[in-house]
């Protein structure tokens, strides 16, 4: 095994995509936005390749027996095992003595000596598994945003140079993925068999129920869609992969029968005391695949506080999300683990909870004003906002790709969102609008159930990243509609710029109480930015108030004005001393 340099100058480097599919197509349009310095795009049918070619996806096309492939530092196998080897047997005299092959296959334990053998003593081959995808297949499909965050797996045998993996481990990082995991080829399969297999093969079990009848789509609710989400599968490729791993997909369906009948057993003998066992089990489990579900790796970040390794953030809204949008620009350069969230308080319990290291979301947008959860949230839990990001948001009208505005009946979207296309929504009354858990989840659903008369209000990159075509751009009624997002820590960080501070009060129920309170503000020459007002619960016409002010706690003449506030107030709370985000 000879030691090799394998460069991480992006820019200076051509790579090969073979099969330009989803994954495929994704890995280019990775490569775009990593801008390296040519992408070059196999496919077994031409008319893939020359789309991909007219968008821009690729540089060039390339064949079999083409020479061209010698110019590929790197070439990407995004095409089935077989496929692989079957490309490197007819061309590996064209390609680059150096060249560093990979690939995304889904089985890895016989695939590396098979094209080792192939290869002939040319470049070198380490594979790799990308736990990155969506449902569907198709160029259509494809979009760099769905590794972002995602999990990659570095296959290592003994036949692979340490360099290699290292570079491998970098680029993965390099493209967007979350935290890569080494592992072997048999470790992969096995653990493989468990979390991606199996699923497929459930889903599949339960959709061919003979339970399944004419009515089973309107008792359909979450629990059914998500468990049946992988379904509609390739039978080509999965028949593949299975029986490529039959021993240790079978392993697994007996895992799975073995538990299936103790479930069975339990419920059938009344044995309340399993059966709450079984789930607390499994809610253990959970918990340990939401926040520790791959082994970190740790990079260092600049002034970022993090607990161990690798920097956690918790994200309202599925991928897509305008939430996901502030959080990549608020922390752009940084590496870390991106975990979602569909509900606030479960960003502040994973917060308060030690869970994750900073959480980020929405708390006013200037068209609808304060969302008043949020607030109720951050007063009530021991957490402080540590930042804050303003995004403009444009609100479209999503619908499936051969859908028309004609077509659509229901629109889901966070209230939110509706919210801000109150206007669209008032000039079109033959759609009824529907309030879901966020924009991104509401374009997720309308692309799983494949109902042209659904649509979502969302951003153009939810449309990307679920297949859905724009109907109507910018629906929101008003064009300079901004929400401001707060980054949100388990405890305050001390800021040497900081220059806006959030505070919550509550005063006397006396008439003239909050007007001299608010006269300790003005005598002490600081600006009140934003008031907002929520019930104090239990206690008719009392209220919090909420209050942005310009300032840095450090300032003497700003500890004076609180001083004097909280010895006038029933309550005092700082929420945070942090920069403004003060981009117009």
């Amino acid at each position: 095994m000879t030691s090799r340099a394998f460069s991480t100058q992006w820019s200076n480097m051509t790579f090969a995509v073979v099969g330009l599919g989803l994954i495929g197509g994704s890995y280019a349009k990775a490569l775009r936005r990593l801008g390296v310095k040519r992408i070059l795009g196999y496919n077994r049918t031409r008319a893939v390749a020359e789309e991909a070619l007219q968008a821009g996806i690729i540089d060039a096309i390339v064949t079999d027996d083409d020479p061209t492939l010698k110019e590929a530092d790197v070439i990407i196998m995004a095409v089935y095992p077989a496929a692989i080897v079957y490309f490197i047997e007819r061309n590996h005299e064209h390609l680059n003595p150096n060249v560093l092959i990979t690939d995304a296959a889904g089985i890895k334990e016989d695939l590396g000596s098979q094209v080792r053998k192939a290869l002939k003593g040319t470049g070198e081959f380490i594979s790799g598994h990308p736990m990155a995808g969506r449902e569907g297949r198709g160029l259509a499909l494809a979009s760099a945003e769905i590794f972002d965050g995602a999990n990659y797996i570095v296959v290592v045998e003994p036949e692979n140079t340490p360099e290699a993996a290292t570079w491998l481990e970098a680029f993965a990082l390099a493209i967007g993925f979350g935290h890569t995991v080494r592992a072997t080829p048999d470790e992969h399969d096995r653990i493989i068999a468990y979390t991606s297999d199996l699923p497929h093969i459930t889903a599949v079990a339960l959709m061919n129920s003979t339970s399944f009848n004419e009515k089973t789509k309107y008792f359909s609710a979450g629990s059914f869609r998500d468990g049946t989400r992988v379904a509609a599968i390739n039978p080509d490729l999965w028949t593949e992969l299975f029986l490529s791993n039959a021993d240790k997909v079978v392993d697994e369906i007996d895992h799975y029968t073995d538990q299936l009948h103790e479930w069975r057993d339990a419920i059938a003998t009344h044995d309340e005391a399993h059966l709450k066992a079984m789930m607390r089990a499994s809610s253990g489990r959970k918990a340990q695949m939401q926040f520790k579900n791959a082994p970190k790796v740790a990079v260092p970040v600049r002034s970022f506080v993090k607990n161990e390794g690798l920097m956690r953030i918790a994200c309202f809204g599925a991928p897509g999300s305008f939430t996901h949008q502030a959080l990549d620009e608020y922390f752009e350069g940084e590496t870390y683990d991106r975990i979602h969230f569909n509900h606030f308080e479960d960003i502040i319990e994973a917060l308060t909870q030690g869970a994750v290291d900073y959480g980020v979301l929405p708390i006013e947008n200037s068209s609808t004003g304060g969302i008043t959860e949020v607030y109720d949230l951050l007063r009530q839990h021991d957490c402080a906002i540590v930042g804050e990001r303003r995004l403009k948001i444009e609100q479209n009208l999503l619908g499936l790709p051969d859908a028309t505005l004609g077509d659509i009946r229901q629109v889901y979207s966070h209230p939110q969102g509706l919210k801000q296309s109150q206007h669209f929504l008032k000039d079109h009354p033959e759609i009824e609008p529907v309030p879901y858990y966020s924009t991104s989840k509401s374009a997720e659903m309308v692309a799983h159930k494949e109902d042209v008369s659904l649509a979502a209000v969302a951003g153009k990159k939810a449309a990307e990243l679920y297949g859905l075509k724009v109907l109507l751009a910018n629906i929101n009624h008003n064009e300079n509609n901004t929400t401001r997002f707060v980054i949100v820590a388990p405890k305050a960080q001390t800021v040497a710029d900081a220059n806006k501070i959030t505070v919550v009060l509550t005063v006397k129920h006396e008439p003239g109480s909050l007007y001299k309170t608010l006269g300790y503000f003005y005598h002490g020459g600081l600006n009140l930015m934003n008031l907002e007002s929520r019930p104090l619960v239990g206690k008719s016409w009392e209220y919090f108030f909420h209050i942005d002010l310009k300032g840095n706690l450090n300032d003497p003449a700003v500890k004076e004005a609180l001083e004097n506030v909280r010895n006038n107030c029933t309550f005092l709370k700082i929420l945070g001393n942090y920069r403004e985000d003060d981009r117009h």
